[in-house]
């Protein structure tokens, strides 16, 4: 392999990566707003919260898919059980968009 075959293969991976990681984001908002929006739910107001005990969420629980599996799919505060959705979508939408980005 020549130099710019490594660079070509390093820039993809990184552009699969970073792809995966705005898609995890995106697929968390997405979430937000399917729960949301067809309850007539604000998707500003009020933040993020555990739906069994209301605790609003802070900053490690908030990270796409790492906290869902750090958790096992549980509430940190009161361990109710989060459904899967969650970790479905944003892994899928992850993904899309990391295909995009090594496509585009």
């Amino acid at each position: 392999m020549n130099l710019d075959t490594l660079i070509f293969f390093d820039t993809l991976w990184i552009r699969f990566i970073l792809g995966f990681i705005v898609g995890a984001a995106l697929g968390s908002f997405a979430g937000v707003v399917i729960y949301r929006f067809p309850r007539g739910l604000s998707i500003v107001r009020p933040r993020s919260h555990c739906l069994s005990c209301n605790t609003v969420l802070g900053v490690r629980d908030l990270v796409p898919i790492i906290s869902w599996l750090t958790t096992r799919g549980h509430c940190r505060y009161c361990h109710a059980k989060i459904g899967a959705q969650s970790l479905v979508i944003e892994t899928a939408i992850g993904f899309v968009c990391a295909i995009v980005s090594i496509a585009i």
